[in-house]
């Protein structure tokens, strides 16, 4: 889950703030398909970018702390 926040962008440029507090990432491996282990990242933050009439120039940014 990734809610985001709209910061200050340049002109045609929406800018999203991922929202650390409300903001996790999970991933599940498999196992020889008998199993799977799942890990939760509960420290992430980044940045998404979204030129206006431009899609396919939009960048994701995301810091996961690992450690957490």
């Amino acid at each position: 889950m990734l809610p985001f926040v709209l910061v200050a962008a340049t002109p045609g440029t929406a800018v999203y703030t991922i929202d650390s507090a409300r903001s996790h990432v999970t991933a599940k491996v498999s196992v020889m398909s008998v199993s799977s282990k799942t890990a939760r990242f509960p420290l992430v933050s980044g940045t998404i970018r979204l030129p206006s009439g431009q899609p396919e120039r939009m960048s994701l940014r995301v810091n996961i702390d690992a450690s957490a």
